[in-house]
């Protein structure tokens, strides 16, 4: 599934504050509930989003908090410094959940290859998914 704009809006706004509610994310992102409903729903069936439990809000339904999914998905952070490279697998949360490992770096005009070198073997160890 390709993520349109408004997904990207609903990420950042649970990014930025976990445990959002739909009907928060409504009044955050200006959109109606349907909308908001349907966005999220897609969300959790790609484990990019996951519920929590209910909980009561005063009168109403009570209200499902959505937070980021830390376990279906991993990116890689890569640092490139002077003289090395480091990479570690993230989380969605930007969490750690692998050792970072380190490469001494070539010349400078060489960061290309240094780059596709670290990311293959790190596939390979961490099982990150090079693109």
């Amino acid at each position: 599934m390709e993520l349109g704009q408004r997904h990207h809006a609903i990420l950042r706004a649970v990014r930025d504050k976990p445990q959002i509610s739909r009907r928060d994310l409504c009044r955050a992102l200006a959109l109606r509930p349907n909308t908001v409903g349907d966005l999220v729903d897609e969300l959790l069936a790609e484990k990019l989003l996951q519920e929590g439990p209910p909980r009561a809000a005063g009168r109403g339904r009570p209200q499902v908090p959505l937070t980021m999914d830390p376990t279906s998905r991993s990116v890689a952070g890569i640092a490139v410094q002077q003289r090395q490279m480091q990479l570690v697998q993230l989380n969605l949360l930007g969490e750690p959940i692998s050792s970072v490992k380190s490469w001494l770096r070539g010349p400078k005009n060489e960061l290309q290859r240094d780059l596709e070198r670290a990311v293959e073997s790190a596939s390979q160890v961490n099982g990150i998914a090079a693109i």
